[in-house]
């Protein structure tokens, strides 16, 4: 993922390892469900997970 603001809604899974270059925002919209591979954030990058009010949003990374 390349910087910029990204949207999880729903439920999506995504069975491979996804790679954080720069400066990544994801909004967990509520209810919604993001599976993952796993996460490797690059040196100097950030990834920064917002929720919506209810809080009901679920990012789950499996994997080493």
């Amino acid at each position: 993922m390349a910087s910029g603001w990204y949207v999880a809604d729903g439920e999506l899974t995504v069975a491979d390892k996804i790679s954080i270059n720069g400066d990544v925002k994801l909004i967990l919209k509520d209810s919604s469900k993001l599976t993952l591979g796993g996460i490797r954030i690059s040196k100097n990058s950030i990834l920064t997970v917002y929720g919506q009010s209810d809080g009901t949003g679920e990012l789950v990374a499996e994997g080493n």
